[in-house]
Parts: structure tokens; sequence; C-alpha cells
């Protein structure tokens, strides 16, 4: 066996190391992420993110972990998009009507507020005449799962309230601690969904991946979808987030408008009524909603989308390449104004910085410049329901799905 190469410079330890990241996890770095990558190597390696590179990449787990946790992205917090957890109760409520049970998966469930939105739906549900429900919290960051667990909660957590559910959260000093009477239903573990078994077959009767797929490629996300979709009941319900780029053949699977979010059934298991009752919205051309004719496809019926423009920012590279500083200066600051990849970017940054104002006026630009683009608008819709601000929220979501839905 060939000795196994290190990288000997700076830039090809961050190289490197971003590569094995997609590869472990499909997480896909974009350049703005690659500093922090490089200060994190930095901890690592004792100020030397070359050493944190070998340390990674001559299998420490423990510098392995703390990389992979330190990078994903946990943003989440209790009942976010409300029209999930109304499909959800109806969902719980025909399965107890029918004494059956119901299972719930949480995937990519950062620090746990999706797992204990849904133990408490469930539990208003079944409780106490019934113990027949369970939900299960995975991710890939160790440590978040083990805060997860202790169910505690800040303020930031709680920003959107508890819907009917506050009986289920009460004050613990400056935050809030999870009602013991949900703990028996909840678990966590650590799960890569990338590589990891994701659960026994059509096993979940509700699954949540919501916000999670945004951070791969696509190829990674038809994967793990597809691997989901193994584990869910043939009469279970799919939650994919807003943001997600999961598109699910509609030939073989029902689209459910759930308020200002989507779910997924097979089509073959039409519900009798329909999960949740969405808002009265405005009326739509026929042209709009037309749903284009689709070739059936072997599971799981993804629709694959339309390749990725070409990196924008190439021509700027090639510039200072060139010892050309001024010029590619100035291109970069034409790129960056017009790019709408640059500007949705910068929006998703300044929401983990927990700036939701400039994160609307960035996804504005990009919608701007990218107005095809519903991803963009999917955005635009968390951050302006950050704000409160759930009237905008709602017609950015129905643009964007008129969107997806044209041909």
């Amino acid at each position: 066996m060939k000795p196994r190469v290190l990288p000997q410079t700076r830039e090809e330890a961050v190289r490197r190391i971003a590569e094995r990241l997609l590869d472990w996890t499909g997480l896909v770095l974009p350049d703005c992420r690659l500093p922090l990558l490089r200060a994190h190597l930095e901890r690592l390696g004792r100020g030397d993110p070359i050493q944190g590179a070998h340390r990674i990449l001559q299998g420490d787990p423990t510098a392995r972990q703390h990389l992979m946790d330190a990078l994903s992205v946990p943003e989440t917090y209790l009942f976010r998009h409300p029209g999930h957890f109304e499909a959800l109760r109806r969902l719980a409520l025909d399965r107890r009507q029918a004494g059956r049970h119901c299972h719930v998966l949480s995937a990519g469930c950062a620090t746990g507020e999706e797992v204990w939105s849904a133990a408490a739906v469930l539990a208003d549900v079944f409780l106490p005449a019934s113990r027949g429900f369970s939900v299960t919290g995975c991710d890939l960051a160790a440590a978040r799962v083990e805060y997860a667990g202790r169910g505690v909660y800040r303020d930031w957590s709680t920003r959107h309230g508890f819907l009917h559910y506050a009986r289920f959260f009460s004050r613990d000093g400056d935050g809030w601690r999870v009602a013991a009477e949900l703990r028996p239903f909840a678990r966590f573990k650590v799960v890569n969904l990338v590589r990891d078994e994701l659960g026994p077959e059509k096993f979940y009767d509700a699954i949540f991946l919501r916000n999670v797929a945004i951070y791969w490629e696509l190829a990674t996300t038809a994967q793990v979808v597809g691997k989901l979709l193994a584990c869910l009941a043939p009469d279970g319900v799919f939650f994919p987030g807003p943001t997600d780029p999961v598109h699910l053949d509609r030939t073989r699977w029902e689209y459910q408008d759930v308020g200002t979010v989507r779910a997924y059934r097979r089509a073959s298991e039409k519900p009798a009524k329909p999960l949740a009752a969405p808002p009265p919205a405005p009326p739509v051309s026929r042209a709009a909603t037309r749903t284009p004719p689709r070739t059936p496809a072997p599971e799981p019926a993804w629709v694959t989308p339309v390749a990725a423009a070409p990196d924008p920012f190439s021509e700027v590279q090639a510039l200072a390449d060139a010892g050309d500083y001024r010029p590619a200066l100035d291109r970069l600051r034409e790129v960056r104004l017009r790019n709408p990849e640059a500007c949705f970017w910068e929006g998703v940054l300044l929401l983990n910085l927990e700036q939701p104002e400039e994160a609307v006026r960035a996804f504005r630009q990009s919608v701007y410049f990218g107005p095809e683009e519903a991803r963009y608008r999917h955005w635009l819709a968390t951050a302006l329901e950050l704000l409160g601000r759930t009237d905008e929220a709602a017609r950015e979501t129905r643009a964007a799905l008129e969107l997806e839905m044209k041909p």
C-alpha cells in the first residue's frame, strides 16, 4: 500500500479537508465558508491548519467529529413552520382513531427542537389513553445530539411560541425545559444520513427532513431521500423543508400544500381529507399551476433538477491570477452586486448570525437578480417568518411553489 500523501501547504490542507467533508457528510462548503474551515483546522493544529488537517487525515476520530460538529449548520427552533405540525396532528388523529401507533423520524434534528415539537403534538393526541407513539431524532453532530437530549432551551428557540402546546414546556431559569411526560417518547442518536442505515423499512408514519438538503449536492440529496422514503410507511407523510431542493415525481407522490410549506404522500394512498387546511391563496393562472406529465421512475421517484450554472467568479480569479488586480477588483464588485448566488449566501450567513432584517435585504437582492430560482424565495420567506411578517412570507412561499410547478 502506498503511503498516504499529506498536505504540505495551508491552501492544500483546506482544500483536502473540504473534499473529505463532502465525501463523509455530503456537506458542500462554498468559498465563503472556507475561512471558517481554516479557523477550525488551526484550532485542531494548535495554530497550524496543516497539522490540524494531518490529524484528521491520519484518522483521529476526535478531531474528525469536532470538525463535523463545528461545520454543520444547526439553525432550528420550536414549532418551526407550524403548517407541518398541524399536518402531523391530523395524521396522528387518524392513526389514533384507527387504533394504530404513530412513529416519527426527525432526520438532521440538530439541537432537537423539532423532535420535542413533534413529541408535544403526539402527546396531546395520544395521552393519557394511549402510549403508542415515538419520535426519533438523529444528527451528524454528537455534541448537538447530547444537547438535544437535555431538552432545555433558551428563549431564542421559543421565538415563535408554542402553538397550542405550552403545557409541555416550563420555565427553567432564563430558559425553558421540556415536560417530563414527553421524555419517554423521544430518543436521540448520532447518525450520518449519507453513510449510515436510517431505520427499519416502512416503519415511520412521518419523516421530517427540513432545511438539511440545502447544504448537499443534488446527487447526495437524491440518495438520502431515497433511503428515507424506504423507511416511510405506505401511507406515511414526508415533510421536506421549504428551502430544500426535494422534488418527488408527482405521478407517484401526492403533493400536499399545508399552509406555507409542503408535504408528500404516496399517490396510491390518498387520504380521505387533507392533512391540514391551508390559508386561502390568491388566484393563480392555469399556466402557472399545471403539472407537466412525467415518465414514472423507479424509487425514490426523484426528479433531477437542472444543473447549476458555472461559477460566476471564475473570470475574477482569472484576472487575479494574471496580476490584473484592479480589473479583478472592479469585476468582483460587479459580480457581487449582480450575482444572485452571492446575495443568497450572504443571506444564509446573516441568518446564522441572527440578523434576519439584513438577511431579508440580501435574499430580496437574490430574488431580483435570479427571479426564476424558487430556492431564493423559500429562504426569503424563512427570514420574513422569523421577523413575524407572516403574510409576506406566505406570498413568497406561494411564488416559490409556483416556480417549482412550472414545466
